[in-house]
């Protein structure tokens, strides 16, 4: 019950990501945050992170996801530190790293 809450109250956090395409400059800046603080571990599934070459290990989450990995990946959950351990990065790097992972989990959908 408390997830659900909390899922419902992420929403609007989320909502401009998902309003819109991400310019293909935001993707591939997303994608060097990616290379770069990301795919340590989930290029590697290590500390248990989903592999973003395996998207059936994210289907399993619930239609709000995105907004909650959004929330996740600025202030960390579990193992997953924030901003996956760098500091320096802003929360504009952490959404275009979050953005570019699910342009690639799930290049079928659109968000226009």
């Amino acid at each position: 019950m408390k997830q659900s809450l909390l899922a419902l109250m992420l929403i609007p956090c989320a909502l401009p990501a998902l309003a819109e395409k991400p310019h293909p400059e935001r993707l591939e800046h997303g994608r060097q945050v990616y290379l770069q603080t990301c795919s340590g571990c989930h290029d590697t599934g290590d500390s248990g992170a989903p592999l973003l070459s395996e998207p059936g290990q994210w289907s399993q989450r619930s239609d709000l996801w995105e907004a909650v990995l959004f929330k996740h990946a600025n202030e960390g959950y579990g193992l997953m530190p924030a901003e996956g351990g760098d500091p320096q990065l802003q929360e504009y790097d952490v959404d275009a790293a979050a953005e570019y992972m699910m342009s690639e989990i799930f290049p079928e959908r659109t968000t226009d």
